[in-house]
């Protein structure tokens, strides 16, 4: 869930997001993608079409690698979830702030960390999140 905290006088008030993982790692962002796809020649020539045929291969391998992840990871979610149901492992509960995590708890039970991601989205909102303690 997004939540912004108060701003001080003057500044604007920053954006958070609380959230449970549920995958056991971070997943991670692919900005060079974005930029690879957005990379197109704007020309009618020769040249254009060498340079468009260049960037088309590496173009393709990258689509197929993002589709392959997405198709991997489509896959094991299930898998990781009701691994996570059926042996009791714990979930991580995280306050980040443009991709990056700056607090993270573990919590025993999918119950306790949606309870946990509420106190911590309320704790936010009030500006009093870094003075909580951790629960476990």
């Amino acid at each position: 869930m997004r939540v912004k905290e108060p701003a001080a006088a003057g500044t604007k008030p920053r954006a958070y997001a609380v959230r449970c993982r549920w995958l056991p790692w971070s997943p991670r962002a692919h900005r060079w993608a974005g930029q690879l796809l957005s990379a197109s020649p704007g020309g009618d020539d020769l040249i254009s079409a060498v340079i468009f045929a260049i960037v088309l291969v590496p173009l393709i391998v990258v689509l197929v690698y993002l589709i392959g992840e997405l198709a991997l990871l489509l896959l094991l979610v299930p898998l990781l979830a009701l691994t996570r149901f059926v042996f009791r492992r714990p979930w991580a509960v995280c306050v980040s702030r443009r991709g990056r995590v700056l607090h993270e708890e573990r919590c025993p039970t999918f119950s306790a960390a949606r309870a946990r991601r509420g106190d911590l989205a309320q704790a936010v909102g009030t500006g009093t999140w870094r003075e909580l303690p951790r629960q476990h």
